[in-house]
């Protein structure tokens, strides 16, 4: 067998948080020298990312079906599609997307561009709405390696990507409170249960990258015959992610250099599990605090409330990572109020950027929030608790200056890209030399 292999990451989407843990360990892969190669879907509209993208290794998948065979699966793909649509009509549209395992019509291991080799090693990413459960993994060769880094909880549960605290898919999903037509036998109970065939003998590797989503994915009986779980979390790169001088950030963006100014950004900040409505409760509290200006960022408005809040500037999406430098260094704190989350980039790139967060206490967030290192922890979904912490922090900004150049020291040393590399190369040398235990 060659011990050097040949990783093939699949990722259906290329943007936002999930997709950045895929393209930014490609791009760093690559640069280490692994002979490693991004697969997205070839109907992805990638914009202006594609000449990056492709000079990283990234490629368009055609999945290996033609003629009849693909008329067919398309056909039955789009009445699967509808009548799971009709099932999931009426959620709430503040929850997260819920997904089938049937993302596409017919997805057969190898795709038509990669010819099979011994050392192939298949490392999954996020992948609903990108593979049909079934066929793919079905028509992977017995004990051929499958690496499934975890960006959310859709793979072990039965359609929703974050549970909202329902442990329901500890016994195999059904009555589940995220479906409008909640039973027994409903269809959250159903792809369970698809998942669970579809994995069944599959030489599964999974990868966690927060604490909490290691506790959570032991927990599901779609993981039971996996191979091993790993902790292997987000990587940066700590040249780019970097700090600036605060004063001639400030200056860049045209904020007072006696302002406390804090930060609050997600890929849509209208997602309820991402915590606006709580922050924007919580900063009633600091309302009145003199020269106080809040920055956010990311897709979506902020909607009208009642009470008083402090100025509050939207920077819209930013794409530039220099500008995302810029927007972290000019803040005295970074606060990140997710109700559930993994290991949020947002998050990530503050620290790496010197700025301590203030966040609840939920999901992956305390592996970075470390309370009286790299910021502070406040019970999650307390409002009341996060505005005095707000409040502390602008009357003690020595301090949290303080916890800021902890916070990039932290980064740096758990949190760089060339750890992730080291830990990544080792696990691929790893599922290559171990026989599968079945």
């Amino acid at each position: 067998m060659n011990d050097n292999p040949r990783i093939h990451l699949l990722s259906g989407i290329l943007a936002g948080g999930a997709a950045n843990g895929a393209t930014h360990l490609q791009h760093a892969l690559r640069k280490a020298g692994v002979n490693s190669s991004l697969h997205y879907p070839a109907k992805l509209k990638v914009g202006s990312e594609i000449r990056q993208l492709q000079q990283d290794g990234c490629q368009p998948l055609t999945w290996n079906i033609g003629g009849l065979d693909k008329l067919k699966q398309k056909i039955s793909h789009r009445v699967d599609r509808q009548i799971f649509k009709r099932k999931i009509r009426g959620r709430d549209p503040g929850q997260e997307i819920f997904t089938s395992p049937r993302g596409a019509p017919h997805t057969p291991w190898p795709p038509a561009h990669v010819e099979p080799q011994s050392n192939d090693i298949i490392h999954l990413h996020w992948v609903a709405k990108f593979i049909d459960y079934t066929s793919f993994f079905q028509s992977l060769p017995k004990n051929q390696p499958v690496i499934w880094t975890l960006h959310d909880m859709n793979p072990f549960t039965g359609g929703c990507h974050f549970t909202e605290g329902c442990e329901q898919f500890v016994q195999h999903c059904g009555n589940c409170p995220q479906l409008p037509n909640c039973g027994p036998d409903d269809i959250s109970r159903h792809a369970f249960s698809t998942k669970m065939q579809a994995l069944r003998d599959v030489n599964l590797h999974v990868v966690t990258v927060s604490h909490w989503m290691t506790e959570q994915s032991k927990k599901s009986p779609i993981f039971e015959q996996a191979q091993a779980f790993h902790h292997i979390p987000y990587g940066l790169a700590m040249d780019v992610f970097k700090p600036v001088n605060k004063n001639e950030a400030r200056e860049q963006l045209g904020i007072d250099k006696e302002a406390f100014v804090f930060s609050f950004g997600a890929a849509d900040i209208r997602n309820r599990r991402k915590g606006l409505a709580p922050l924007l409760k919580s900063l009633e509290v600091i309302s009145d605090f003199p020269n106080t200006l809040g920055m956010m960022f990311g897709g979506g408005d902020i909607p009208n409330v009642e009470h008083a809040l402090p100025e509050l500037r939207m920077m819209g999406f930013i794409r530039d990572v220099k500008q995302m430098v810029l927007i972290h260094s000019a803040c005295d704190v970074f606060v990140m109020p997710s109700l559930e989350d993994n290991l949020p980039f947002t998050c990530l790139e503050a620290l790496a950027t010197g700025i301590p967060v203030v966040g609840f206490d939920a999901g992956g967030v305390p592996d970075m929030v470390r309370p009286g290192v790299t910021g502070w922890l406040v019970p999650a979904g307390d409002s009341l608790a996060m505005g005095k912490q707000l409040k502390y922090v602008a009357e003690h900004r020595d301090e949290a200056a303080r916890l800021g150049q902890q916070a990039r020291e932290v980064a740096v040393q758990e949190y760089s890209e060339e750890r992730e590399v080291i830990d990544y190369k080792k696990l691929y040398k790893e599922v290559l030399q171990q026989p599968s235990k079945r």
